[in-house]
């Protein structure tokens, strides 16, 4: 299980899924406060407001389980393809999310953070660990048609 590269992928989407929590999308300058936006809550510096993020808190801890299971039905690589797919939509729909939430704000300036850039890389990875799942698939089926 963990000796394939694809396994490794998909450890690191989590770790990376993880931080996400952590770190800023983006920052916005609002009525002249600071709002920094993370997968986890909206702080308001100006007016001590936190907001938490309820729909993408359970969106990305999906992201995490899905990610998760994907790796222990290394047995089934079919359904582990599919699943990369269902988490590189997942992952699109929680940075669509939060462009959103950029976007619906009255703000005079901003700035994307890490977290903005993080999740292109994840989906880099999800796409990397797709190929790596196919290339296992067909390299089977040759042996499978070469037994026959």
């Amino acid at each position: 299980m963990l000796q394939r590269i694809q396994t490794i992928f998909l450890l690191i989407t989590i770790a990376f899924n993880a931080l996400l929590f952590k770190v800023n999308f983006y920052s916005l300058k609002v009525n002249g406060n600071d709002l920094y936006y993370t997968a986890w809550q909206s702080i308001n510096v100006g007016s001590n407001e936190i907001h938490f993020n309820i729909l993408h808190i359970l969106l990305q801890f999906a992201l995490i389980s899905l990610t998760l299971y994907t790796i222990f039905k290394y047995k089934d690589r079919k359904m582990q393809m599919k699943f990369c797919i269902y988490l590189i939509a997942g992952t699109l729909i929680s940075f669509a999310f939060a462009l959103y939430n950029l976007f619906t704000t009255n703000y005079s300036e901003y700035h994307f953070g890490f977290g903005s850039y993080l999740i292109s890389l994840l989906v880099i990875l999800y796409i990397c660990a797709y190929f790596f799942i196919k290339r296992d698939e067909d390299l089977v089926r040759s042996a499978d048609r070469l037994r026959e």
